[in-house]
């Protein structure tokens, strides 16, 4: 979330500049809270649907290895071999990651 807001002041400073630079030949009032506000709000939308698209990505990823590890559970080496990378473990980390940026997101 620190990365996110962080994102938002940057993009914010870099507007009202720009906005102070253009106010008097586009014809532009004040920069308003509301401006400020939406950006936060279309950031926070575009974040929200990248979560979606991990959290869906990882999913069908985790997927495909439960049909792995299905196809192989009579070879318990195979089986092995594929936890024992770490493979699995690293899917779920980030799963759990993008849900929790979800989550948050949400509140």
């Amino acid at each position: 979330m620190n990365t996110l807001e962080k994102h938002n002041k940057e993009v914010q400073d870099n507007l009202m500049k720009l906005w102070d630079e253009k106010k008097e030949k586009l014809g532009l009032g004040e920069y308003s809270d509301e401006i400020a506000l939406h950006i936060t709000s279309q950031n926070t939308e575009l974040l929200k649907k990248i979560a979606e698209g991990e959290i869906e990505r990882l999913n069908q990823k985790k997927d495909l290895l439960n049909i792995k590890l299905d196809e192989f559970k009579t070879n318990r080496a195979v089986t092995e071999s594929i936890f024992n990378t770490g493979e699995y473990t690293q899917i779920q980390e980030e799963l759990t990651r993008w849900q929790q940026v979800l989550e948050d997101l949400e509140k």
